[in-house]
């Protein structure tokens, strides 16, 4: 997948933002479910939590 040229647009308001990055979730039914680690982001996450 090839990425769209990046586009600027000035807004009025501030609008929040928030970009969520999730290989395992829960579905409504109380079933945990987990998808491969496209972006390789995991490893890191894991690291950090296991230092504290």
């Amino acid at each position: 997948m090839s990425p769209a040229p990046a586009t600027t647009v000035q807004l009025q308001e501030v609008v929040p933002v928030v970009l969520l990055y999730a290989t395992g979730v829960a579905k409504r039914d109380g079933r945990a479910m987990f998808a491969n680690d496209l972006y390789r982001r995991d490893g890191k996450l894991i690291q950090a939590m296991m230092a504290n």
